[in-house]
């Protein structure tokens, strides 16, 4: 009994903290997009804030360089500490960063050649960015990227043993100081450049620190490669590459997107469609609260064999994200308009249509993304991605084809379908693999929004 009730006081407490951390997450989150928006247009004009918002995207996609090993490591590394395997977690943890490591400097090299050889700003059409400050903007915000991709590890590594809301503090900490440090060089050197300079600068010391936090509270978790398995890397590459499709979709939705409407619309076209995505945003935020929280519960829970703590774990879950996404969706439609005045400065229009649209895709959005957290957890989420990536892929199309008809209506309208594609078949996926059923889901919908703080964490049998 006492040790059941301090299993479950343990898990309680873990999810409050991480639901805590998170909420000052979106938080921050909320504010450095519409602090981050508004300097832009007013430092640089708002034609040159969208060729900066081109440009950020473009090293996203050298992110994906590491074929998804830190996202796939830190389910993995969660069912073996699920299962005490704290050795087994190790060989995870070094095989994946002797892996990542080379080859996301491989990549980095490769880009950084291609970044000064291509005549990639010329087929941009950059209008006030010139070439050489184009090049070397994209120079800095590659190094920014290999920083991210270890952080994905050192995160791994803090939440497969029961520090996801002391990373996550960290991670906020780290995004509030690099668009301060950002915003402060773009402000007394007034350039593009320094902004991107400002950023990567604070995400390489904040690398460091972290890694030395790590070190200190979880000792058994070694730098380097002496416990690396050439076996477990190809163990786990299925499933990394599988989640490698995850981001490579959404930066393909947010930099295809954007790219589609400057080069059809203009580049003020993009400001004003990554405004009123921002704001509709916080709805997709506030209902994501919890799963990142949740995501190595679920995974220590399923590796160690407790599948009804689990379903209790996703009916909560995706009950909680519905409701906070309601709820957000309140203010955000009545301050939508006003917040999108002051991150444009009055330049761009206002489009109730596109703006709806975008609520509603962000509700969709809270939805499978809260499900979805059961097939990530445990690396069963191969055919997730790939629908996704299509999915987003297909957007793109229709979003030109639709442009020229709609204007910026129809790029929105080209995501929300695949939010409603996505919602049906990630549910179901989600409910097969608990051996649940949509009848015990809608069920779990009706019941105490709180008791996901309360559920009674099952021991281990004993041996």
């Amino acid at each position: 009994m006492f040790l059941g009730a301090r299993m479950a006081t343990a898990l309680g407490q873990r999810l409050k903290k991480g639901l805590a951390a998170n909420g000052v997450g979106q938080v921050i989150s909320t504010i450095i997009g519409l602090v981050s928006m508004a300097l832009f247009v007013r430092l640089w004009g708002i034609d040159r804030a969208g060729e900066w918002l081109v440009l950020s995207g473009i090293p996203a996609q050298l992110a994906l360089s590491d074929l998804g090993f830190g996202t796939a490591a830190a389910s993995e590394m969660a069912m073996r500490v699920g299962r005490e395997d704290r050795a087994g977690a190790l060989r995870v943890f070094q095989s994946a960063w002797l892996f990542v490591s080379s080859l996301s400097s491989a990549m980095a090299v490769t880009a950084l050649v291609l970044c000064h050889t291509l005549p990639w700003p010329t087929w941009l059409e950059l209008e006030t960015i010139s070439d050489s400050e184009a090049r070397w903007i994209v120079t800095v915000l590659i190094i920014q990227v290999v920083a991210q991709q270890q952080l994905s590890l050192i995160a791994a590594a803090f939440k497969s043993d029961g520090l996801f809301s002391r990373i996550t503090h960290w991670e906020n900490l780290q995004r509030l100081a690099s668009i301060t440090a950002g915003a402060t060089c773009a402000i007394v050197w007034g350039s593009v450049l320094a902004f991107a300079i400002g950023i990567a600068a604070v995400a390489v010391l904040g690398n460091l620190l972290m890694a030395l936090d790590l070190r200190r509270l979880r000792p058994w978790i070694k730098w380097g490669w002496g416990q690396a398995d050439r076996d477990l890397i190809r163990t786990l590459l299925k499933p990394a590459i599988s989640f490698l499709l995850y981001p490579m979709g959404h930066a393909i939705s947010q930099a295809g997107t954007e790219l589609v409407i400057k080069l059809t619309l203009g580049p003020a076209a993009v400001a004003g469609f990554r405004a009123m995505r921002t704001i509709s945003r916080v709805i997709l935020q506030a209902g994501a609260l919890l799963n990142s929280a949740v995501w190595p519960e679920l995974s220590q829970a399923l590796g160690a064999g407790r599948r009804k703590l689990a379903e209790d774990l996703h009916h909560g879950m995706t009950q909680a994200a519905l409701l906070a996404s309601l709820a957000a969706s309140v203010p955000v439609l009545l301050l939508g308009p006003l917040l999108f005045g002051i991150m444009t400065d009055g330049q761009a229009e206002f489009l109730w249509p596109v703006f709806l649209v975008l609520g509603l895709l962000s509700l969709m959005n809270s939805l499978w993304n809260a499900s979805s957290t059961v097939l990530v957890a445990v690396n069963r989420h191969q055919r997730l991605t790939l629908r996704f990536l299509l999915a987003n892929v297909a957007a793109i199309g229709v979003a030109w084809l639709l442009i020229p008809w709609l204007g910026l209506l129809g790029s929105a309208v080209a995501l929300l379908l695949i939010e409603a594609a996505m919602a049906g078949y990630v549910l179901r996926a989600s409910l097969e693999l608990l051996e649940s059923s949509p009848s015990s889901w809608l069920t779990g919908l009706r019941g105490n929004p709180l008791r996901i703080f309360r559920r009674t964490a099952e021991p281990q049998p004993e041996p």
